[in-house]
């Protein structure tokens, strides 16, 4: 989806920004689950805590206007290290909450 990509990835550029002026991608809406795991060897080495402390477990989906998905990522934060506030806005549906086996609204 973006060819030569690898080559603009350098340090303090963002890669939105990349994504949005070289390919002339437009974000219309994103989807980010968030939930809550324990760091195993791996994480807890790459994140310099102790297997076992808490971590939050992000995926987020970016689509453009068409609902074609254009960035997806998945990460953890430590959660003693970050606050996360959501804003919602919008019809009734975006106030609803939705169970982790319910598909992202757009998504098919």
């Amino acid at each position: 989806m973006y060819p030569g990509l690898q080559p603009l990835l350098v340090d303090n550029v963002s890669t939105f920004d990349i994504i949005r002026t070289h390919y002339g991608i437009v974000f219309a809406k994103a989807y980010k689950t968030l939930g809550a795991v324990r760091a195993g060897m791996e994480n807890a080495e790459l994140l310099k805590c102790v297997p076992g402390d808490p971590l939050f477990s992000i995926t987020k989906v970016i689509y453009d206007p068409n609902d074609i998905p254009v960035h997806y990522s998945h990460y953890y934060v430590l959660s003693d290290r970050c606050v996360y506030g959501l804003m919602v806005s919008g019809d009734q549906t975006d106030m609803e909450l939705h169970r982790q086996d319910d598909s992202p609204p757009g998504a098919e």
